[in-house]
Order: structure tokens, then C-alpha cells, then sequence
């Protein structure tokens, strides 16, 4: 999900972003306003979607 992604992407800058500067600054240039942008209304949307697939699981 996006929080797997996020972690996973946090795991690569922590591993690659020491030593290249370019990526860092790639991601603050692209995916921070990306995320930054994400309204409260996607959230909830997401939350919501979220706790459906939960509750079609647990039946």
C-alpha cells in the first residue's frame, strides 16, 4: 500500500541519499509536493476504502 511505498522509498533514500546528493534533491524537487498536495479529503478517502477492505476480510 502507500505506507509499504513510503517506508520503502524512505529505506532507499536512507541508503543511497548519503552519498548522492541528486537524489535527494529529485525527491524533495518531485515527490514531496506531491505528497504535500494529498488533501485531507484523499485521506479520508483513502481511510475509508481502507477500513471497507478490512471489513470485507474479517467478513
Amino acid at each position: 500500500g502507500i505506507v509499504s511505498a513510503g517506508i520503502i522509498l524512505l529505506a532507499i533514500i536512507a541508503f543511497f541519499g548519503f552519498s548522492d546528493m541528486t537524489i535527494v534533491s529529485i525527491i524533495e524537487t518531485y515527490i514531496f509536493p506531491v505528497l504535500g498536495s494529498m488533501t485531507i479529503g484523499g485521506l479520508a478517502t483513502m481511510l475509508l476504502n481502507y477500513a471497507k477492505n478490512r471489513t470485507k476480510v474479517s467478513g
